[in-house]
């Protein structure tokens, strides 16, 4: 759907103290962290997060970036550890069968001191790089835009529910938003105590072999 993803690193830049040497050299003292997230383009030239922080969130040394952190880092920066303070990614490698494999620098302190590094590998799954939540309420709505599908194939999902979680996925027409009448419309989950999974779950198979648009509804 000419969607191009990117992982870049975002540094807060958190050195804004100095410290003058007995010979007159000059230490930075710095506590900053790099960090890994996602963003997204449709032209390849203008670029999105994909859950940008608010700018009152963001250090006043910033540049004005508010950095991810939480859920919406890619990978989360955790303490103690060897990427305590930065994640330094390569490009994404995919794997037949195995999914995404991300490898990456961890340090875990700031630059311009010592400091440990590490070289580690994280794993993804195909289509599983972002997700949505319901914010503010028990319940959300999430509303894919239209969704062209070959009449040879069949519409399926998956999808990662957290503990306690349920999802209702149905398809619908793309501009009455009626549900599509079929064998296989909607597939329902709920998890227990552990979180659990859709894995190509059949939603929508056109019949006759003939091209279908459709919208795709989520209830969380």
């Amino acid at each position: 759907y000419g969607i191009y993803m990117a992982v870049i690193g975002t540094s807060d830049a958190a050195c804004a103290r100095r410290r003058k040497q007995k010979d007159s050299s000059v230490v930075s003292l710095c506590d900053d962290r790099v960090r890994c997230e996602l963003m997204w383009s449709a032209d390849l030239r203008s670029w999105t997060r994909f859950a940008p922080p608010s700018l009152q969130d963001a250090p006043q040394d910033s540049a004005r970036l508010p950095f991810a952190q939480g859920p919406s880092a890619l990978v989360p920066l955790v303490e103690p550890s060897f990427h305590s303070h930065g994640c330094f990614a390569a490009k994404p490698v995919e794997v037949p069968g195995e999914g995404i494999r991300l490898y990456l620098m961890g340090t875990n302190a700031p630059r311009l001191g010592n400091r440990k590094t590490t070289f580690s590998v994280t794993r993804l799954r195909p289509d599983g790089l972002a997700g949505v939540r319901n914010v503010d309420s028990d319940e959300g709505l999430f509303l894919t835009k239209p969704l062209q599908v070959n009449g040879s194939s069949s519409l399926l999902v998956t999808a990662d529910v957290g503990a306690l979680g349920s999802i209702v996925v149905m398809a619908l027409h793309p501009d009455t938003l009626d549900e599509i009448s079929g064998a296989w419309n909607r597939e329902e989950i709920r998890c227990g105590a552990e979180a659990c999974a859709l894995t190509d779950a059949l939603i929508f198979r056109p019949r006759g072999g003939r091209d279908f648009v459709a919208r795709l509804r989520f209830d969380l």
